[in-house]
């Protein structure tokens, strides 16, 4: 029997929502989850990363304290996420630490993470893996999606057509044959237009439920105007970002200003539906369907998903028994893993990379 080795995987996506940690133990192949914990950011640290992402007007100082900020949080997640399983840091062989995405120009080869994995490794007495996606960009990459690996050894191999979706800021899918992955690429727009037209409204980091988009009414224009943008045309594989589709974009689509707040939530939401379902039916018309993420919240979103996709099964990752919240932070304890058994974490067929890499850089405790 393989020995068993647990790794803990830390996450926060572009929704700027907070800190996702999970605690994997791996026995071969096979894992299961021991526990996980998700840590909100405070409202000073998230305004901080909102600035930094989106804004080009900023100092090394305001770079320095968001980091340590951000990277506090982290550790105290992944401490509340260790206390609960019952381990002790010490029975942990390593934290597999994305970082908060800051910018991701792939043409330039470029992406920037913001962590600290030195003090993370400090502060939490246990080795840390982090900066997956710049060996991905250097070999010419698209730096993402780099979970297609991990989905692979979840996908059935009798299936033949299966599809993970992953609606976070940004979204983005997975496709398979069997367990072959076939493509991979950011789709446009998950939360992060919803998000922000619910901020810039309401004052609410998201429209909870989807409930002030149930009460509008989607605008077809507006829809085929943010379609019409040349993202959705290039072909794959592709990635993006909320330094593209932001909410200066939204406002910048002939309409979109003169919409109510209840009618820019529920074109928002149709627009984020239509994307990622014209995507998934430009490949195939029928299969299954494994939602992750933090739109798998949004039931009115979901629904129009399922409604647009009448040849799909859809479920959320749940069936498969990793929790939708917590999927990427468990893709990121595998690369740990991946980075420490000095295997591959990247698919190259599915970023475009000239090939298998290493991923990642080592920081011990």
């Amino acid at each position: 029997m393989a020995e068993a080795e647990r790794y803990l995987g830390l996450m926060s996506g572009t929704s700027l929502d907070g800190v996702d940690a999970t605690l994997i133990q791996f026995e071969g192949d096979r894992f299961v989850t021991l526990s996980s914990f998700y840590s909100p950011f405070e409202a000073g640290l998230r305004k901080q990363l909102a600035e930094l992402a989106l804004s080009s007007q900023w100092t090394v100082s305001t770079f320095a304290a968001a980091e340590t900020g951000l990277t506090r949080a982290y550790a105290a997640a992944a401490h509340r996420c260790i206390d609960a399983s019952g381990f002790t840091p010490q029975e942990i062989s390593a934290v597999g630490a994305h970082g908060q995405t800051i910018r991701h120009w792939p043409k330039d080869a470029y992406t920037c993470q913001l962590i600290n994995p030195s003090l993370l490794a400090e502060l939490t007495g246990i080795g840390v893996a982090s900066f997956f996606r710049q060996r991905d960009l250097a070999a010419g990459g698209q730096g993402a999606p780099l979970v297609t690996g991990f989905q692979a050894g979840l996908c059935d191999p009798a299936v033949h057509n299966t599809v993970f979706l992953n609606i976070g800021g940004v979204a983005n899918i997975s496709l398979f044959e069997g367990s072959a992955p076939r493509l991979a690429y950011d789709t446009g727009p998950g939360n992060s237009i919803m998000d922000k037209l619910a901020e810039h409204y309401t004052g609410q980091p998201c429209d909870a439920d989807g409930r002030l988009a149930d009460a509008g009414c989607a605008h077809e224009g507006v829809i085929e105007a943010g379609l019409s943008d040349a993202y959705f045309s290039t072909r794959a594989p592709k990635s993006t970002g909320p330094e593209h589709f932001n909410l200066l974009w939204w406002q910048a689509l002939p309409g979109a200003l003169s919409l109510s707040p209840e009618d820019s939530l529920a074109t928002a939401r149709n627009l984020t539906a239509t994307s990622i379902s014209r995507a998934i039916l430009s490949h195939r018309k029928e299969g299954r369907l494994y939602v992750f993420g933090g739109g798998t919240r949004n039931p009115g979103l979901l629904k129009l998903i399922r409604d647009e996709l009448p040849g799909y099964q859809v479920d959320t990752t749940a069936t498969l028994g990793i929790n939708e919240d917590f999927f990427e932070a468990s893709a990121f304890a595998w690369l740990a893993r991946q980075l420490m058994h000095r295997q591959p974490g990247n698919e190259a067929s599915t970023t475009g990379a000239k090939g298998p890499r290493i991923l990642g850089g080592w920081f011990p405790a």
